[in-house]
């Protein structure tokens, strides 16, 4: 096993009993290896990874939707962890993942790019019944992967696991660049997303 050399300063505080420390790394960390993504539901994938440095702060974890990115950070954990949940995904949906350690000297490099799809939580298309005077209970031909539906008077909506929305009976058009949407409602003449 290596170590990395660091430099300690303390600080005694006066009347206190209190004895402040901070350590100064020499080097950054050594990059994380191994990483491994596993859906656990549909809306869960767990990250595992070995850590390979013994003087890290915590790690980065980076998550996109394709292996070249765009990259965004979603998690920082701390040192000595080799495990993360990321939770409230959409289902059916690819998510990739890169991770770096880092500590007051900089950060390490990345580790590999990991993925895994969560699975489908509605395979089937939506089926619906009921008072149908505006459409509202007729759900458009060939809808399926709905990860969320509301039901109002006049009109009904669905979330897909894309993101989009799908609204079909009196006055439910949708808003054409309306992307990304994780809830809805619907009242008797209005819609919400």
């Amino acid at each position: 096993m290596t170590y990395r050399s660091s430099l300690s300063s303390c600080v005694l505080i006066s009347g206190c009993s209190v004895l402040l420390c901070c350590s100064v790394y020499s080097q950054a960390p050594s990059a994380p290896s191994n990483p491994a993504a596993t859906a656990t539901a549909f809306n869960q994938i767990n990250l595992s990874w070995t850590d390979n440095s013994v003087n890290e702060d915590g790690f980065k974890i980076e998550r996109a939707p394709a292996p070249a990115g765009p990259w965004s950070q979603i998690a920082q954990v701390l040192s000595n962890t080799t495990s993360y949940r990321n939770t409230s995904l959409f289902s059916n949906t690819n998510y990739f993942y890169r991770l770096r350690a880092f500590n007051g000297s900089g950060n390490s490099g990345f580790s590999s790019v990991t993925n895994a799809t969560t699975p489908v939580l509605c395979p089937v298309s939506l089926v619906a019944w009921g008072e149908n005077r505006a459409g509202q209970a007729t759900p458009p031909a060939g809808l399926s992967n709905v990860i969320a539906i509301a039901a109002g008077y006049y009109q009904s909506l669905a979330i897909k696991t894309n993101g989009t929305l799908v609204g079909w009976g009196d006055g439910s058009v949708s808003p054409p660049a309306l992307t990304g949407v994780v809830a809805i409602a619907c009242g008797q003449a209005q819609s919400m997303a």
